[in-house]
């Protein structure tokens, strides 16, 4: 069993105390803040770093007028400063769909994917991340193996029907991906409680390592998330006992629920 880091935003939120419109620019702005909380995750058992890259891309850094290359040079440099362990580019959706549902078109898509990976020197792999349209991660796949002929990650975001927002499965992730990927799975939007059908049908699927990255159960009304550090290890165990072979935390995680996890998986 492999254990990821939890979630970089909830604990950006809880330490900086204004945070900038482009979040990826506190790599350059205040790196020991970024350092420090890897270095937390470290220290609690992570054994992959996710870098504090998950909105970057070339298409912000025009927009918010930074360097591309500086930043993601920057935030790799930061998980690694963190300590001996693994660390993942880490690559988020684009936030809007490509044509014909949406007005980006495939070789946008493309040349923004490419960037990413031009500038992930010095990562040891990729991670893909709370992808919802197949098609937008295989072509993030494809660009950024093509750059970096680094290992890969990918991981989808589902509802409680089971299905991603464009109506996709597990199944269905695996057919699209398998054959380049070197893990895939889930993350964010359920907790681990609501996420074990999703694992189960991921295992069933495909002999592919399964990568499981829940929330901290799920958010109220205002967002918050009431599953305890033990709750959260304790359900995650039967996301292992179901095939997982990576765990760890998204929205609402700390550092306090991977050191419960650690410590529910040694016992």
């Amino acid at each position: 069993m492999i254990i990821l880091d939890g979630a970089m935003g909830t604990m950006i939120q809880a330490t900086v105390p204004e945070i900038p419109k482009y979040a990826e620019t506190i790599n350059l702005i205040a790196p020991e803040v970024i350092t420090d909380i890897h270095r937390r995750y470290v220290e609690a058992g992570t054994q992959i770093l996710c870098t504090n890259t998950f909105t970057c891309n070339s298409k912000r850094a025009a927009a918010g007028g930074y360097d591309l290359a500086q930043v993601v040079g920057a935030a790799i440099e930061n998980a690694r400063k963190a300590g001996d362990v693994k660390v993942a580019l880490d690559v988020g959706p684009l936030g809007e769909f490509i044509e014909p549902y949406g007005d980006m078109s495939e070789e946008e898509a493309r040349a923004i994917f490419r960037a990413l990976g031009e500038a992930a020197k010095g990562a040891d792999m990729i991670y893909i991340e709370t992808m919802a349209d197949l098609r937008e991660a295989r072509i993030a796949a494809e660009e950024l193996k093509a750059a970096t002929n680094l290992p890969l990650f990918a991981t989808f975001t589902f509802a409680r029907a089971g299905k991603t927002i464009t109506g996709a499965t597990p199944t269905d992730a695996v057919k699209a991906m398998e054959d380049i990927v070197d893990a895939i799975g889930l993350n964010c939007s359920l907790g681990p409680v609501e996420s074990l059908l999703l694992v189960e049908e991921f295992r069933a699927a495909t002999n592919k390592p399964i990568i499981a990255k829940t929330n901290a159960g799920m958010p109220d009304s205002r967002g918050n998330y009431a599953m305890t550090p033990a709750d959260f290890a304790a359900a995650a165990l039967k996301l292992r006992d179901a095939g997982a072979d990576y765990l760890g935390g998204c929205c609402g995680t700390t550092p306090e629920f991977i050191s419960a996890l650690k410590a529910a998986l040694e016992a």
